[in-house]
């Protein structure tokens, strides 16, 4: 175990199958995103709201376990029947979405297919 602070966060999250992304104060956690990038599968756990970003576009249960608080002693058997290879597979496939170019024209795309009352005028 590293107890503190680690310089090697980053080799540490590559090297493992899981990490852990709770929610945080806000709607979601950029530690969610931070693992996306880095290939890793997500363990999002959240109370209150589900929020995960582009569930309209997206089926989160490819290449996460989803756990709502409550249930959170439901993790080590999702990660025992966890397919790591097709998940891992499915985060590769989908990581692209979860950068600032992507959210950025995915937000421009919702606003453009909102009622035309949202967007400001030029």
């Amino acid at each position: 175990l590293f107890l503190g602070v680690s310089e090697n966060w980053k080799i540490i999250s590559e090297s493992s199958n899981f990490s852990f992304c709770p929610r945080g104060f806000g709607s979601t956690s950029f530690r969610l995103y931070e693992t996306l990038q880095l290939g890793t599968i997500p363990i999002y756990v959240w109370e209150d709201d589900l929020w995960l970003p582009f569930q309209d576009i997206i089926d989160w249960n490819e290449f996460a376990i989803v756990v709502e608080l409550k249930d959170r002693h439901l993790i080590p058997s999702k990660i025992a029947q966890a397919d790591v290879e097709r998940m891992t597979a499915a985060v590769k496939q989908h990581r692209g979405m979860f950068t600032y170019n992507f959210t950025v024209d995915y937000i421009f795309q919702r606003l453009l297919n909102e009622d035309n009352s949202m967007v400001a005028p030029i």
